[in-house]
């Protein structure tokens, strides 16, 4: 069963995807699409067709 997360749970959760998966000088913008829905569905929408110029690909950790 899917629990619902509460809105600061789901504001962590977005955080933390942006900030370890997404290219640094994206991550404004991301933070900015991400508080509108339509704004929210439409990003997503792009991840499908260019997930390499928006993601860390191949981050090494040290």
């Amino acid at each position: 069963m899917i629990k619902e997360l509460s809105p600061e749970q789901g504001e962590k959760l977005i955080n933390a995807l942006i900030l370890n998966f997404i290219q640094k000088y994206r991550r404004e913008r991301c933070h900015f699409e991400f508080d509108d829905a339509q704004r929210r569905s439409k990003f997503t929408d792009r991840l499908n067709h260019n997930c390499c110029g928006v993601f860390e690909i191949g981050k090494r950790q040290s």
